[in-house]
C-alpha cells in the first residue's frame, strides 16, 4: 500500500508538471496582452517596451516559465495585474468562500442521495422509483447555469424569498444567517447534479447487493430488513461511494467555477473566470494549478479509502 501511495504521489506530481507547461503555454498564446493594464494611451512606443520589459513578456516563453516555476517552488505566485496585490493574498481572500460552498453542496449531496439511493434500489420498479428516477436524470442533464438562472427567477424575482447574487447583502452588518441566506441557491444548484449521479449509483449498487446470496442467508436466519439493510448492505455499498466521490471531484470544482458566476459568488471560482476576462495571467496560473491540486489529492484520498474499505483492492496493488 505505501508502495501504491508513493507512486500515485509521483505520478500527481507529474501531471501538475504537464498541466503546469499546457497552461501556461496555452495562455500565452491566447490573444491579448496583459501588459495593457499597465498602459496608458498617454505612453509612447519606448514607455510600453519598458513596461514589457518589466513584466518579462518580452523573453522567450519557456524563459518565462523557468522563472515562473522557480518562482512558485519559492512560494511566491507573483502579484496580480490587475490588483496589485500578492496572488497569495487574492487565492486566501477568496478560497474560504469556495471551500465553504463546495464543502456545504457535498455534505448536502451526501445526506440526500445515500438513503435516497438506498431508497430506490430497495423500492426497485415502484412508481416512486419511477419519479425519482426521471428526476435523477434531469438533474443529471441539466446545465448548471440554467437551473441557476431558472431558481433566480423563481426564488429571488418572482418568489422574492432569496438573494440573487453575491456573499453578503450591501448596507447590512455581517452575520452567519446571512451568509448561509446568500447561500443556499448555489448550493442548492452545485448539489443538485452531484445528488442525481450518487443516487443513481447507490441505487444501482444497491439493488446488486440485495440480490447477494448474503442477503438472503441472513433472510433465511430471520434477521430483520432493516438490520440487513443498515449492518450490511451499507457497508458495501460505501465502495461506490467513496469511487465515484473521488471521480465526481472534477464535476465540482467546475461546477463551482460556473455556479459561483451565475451567482457572483465571490469564490475561486469567479476569481478564476475574472482573470480569463482580465488577461490576469499570474492569477490564471495560480487558480489552474490549484485546482488540478485538489483534484489530485482528491482522486488520490479516494484510491487510499478505496483500499482501506477493501483489503482485496490494497493487496492487488
Amino acid at each position: 500500500m505505501t508502495n501504491y501511495i508513493l507512486k500515485r504521489i509521483l505520478q500527481g506530481i507529474t501531471m501538475l508538471i504537464i498541466i503546469s507547461i499546457i497552461s501556461f503555454t496555452l495562455m500565452h498564446m491566447a490573444p491579448g496582452d496583459p501588459s495593457t493594464s499597465y498602459i496608458s494611451p498617454k505612453m509612447n512606443a519606448s514607455e510600453i517596451q519598458a513596461v514589457k520589459e518589466r513584466l518579462g513578456l518580452n523573453e522567450p516563453i519557456y524563459i518565462q516559465y523557468i522563472k515562473w516555476i522557480k518562482k512558485v517552488l519559492q512560494g511566491d505566485l507573483g502579484y496580480s495585474l490587475i490588483d496589485f496585490k500578492p496572488v497569495t493574498q487574492v487565492i486566501k481572500s477568496r478560497l474560504p468562500a469556495t471551500v465553504g460552498l463546495m464543502g456545504s453542496s457535498l455534505l448536502l449531496s451526501l445526506l440526500i442521495s445515500i438513503p435516497l439511493g438506498l431508497y430506490t434500489g430497495k423500492k426497485k420498479g415502484k412508481t416512486i422509483d419511477n419519479i425519482i428516477t426521471t428526476i435523477s436524470y434531469i438533474g443529471i442533464s441539466i446545465p448548471s447555469f440554467w437551473f441557476g438562472i431558472l431558481l433566480i427567477y423563481v426564488f429571488a424575482y418572482k418568489l422574492n424569498l432569496l438573494p440573487s447574487v453575491g456573499m453578503r447583502t450591501l448596507g447590512e452588518p455581517d452575520s452567519i444567517l446571512d451568509v448561509i441566506k446568500h447561500g443556499i441557491l448555489p448550493c442548492i444548484v452545485l448539489s443538485f447534479s452531484s445528488i442525481s449521479i450518487y443516487t443513481r449509483y447507490i441505487r444501482t449498487s444497491t439493488i446488486v447487493q440485495l440480490n447477494a446470496n448474503y442477503v438472503r442467508t441472513e433472510e433465511a436466519y430471520g434477521f430483520s430488513k432493516y438490520k440487513i439493510m443498515f449492518k450490511y448492505v451499507l457497508k458495501n455499498v460505501l465502495l461506490p461511494i467513496i469511487t465515484i466521490l473521488g471521480m465526481s471531484l472534477p464535476n465540482i470544482v467546475t461546477g463551482a467555477f460556473v455556479t459561483e458566476t451565475v451567482f457572483g459568488w465571490p469564490g475561486m471560482g469567479r476569481l478564476g473566470v475574472d482573470s480569463i476576462f482580465n488577461y490576469d495571467y499570474p492569477v490564471i496560473m495560480a487558480t489552474t494549478m490549484l485546482t488540478a491540486t485538489l483534484l489530485i489529492i482528491g482522486n488520490l484520498v479516494a484510491d487510499i479509502l478505496y483500499g482501506i474499505v477493501d483489503p482485496r483492492i490494497r493487496n492487488m496493488r
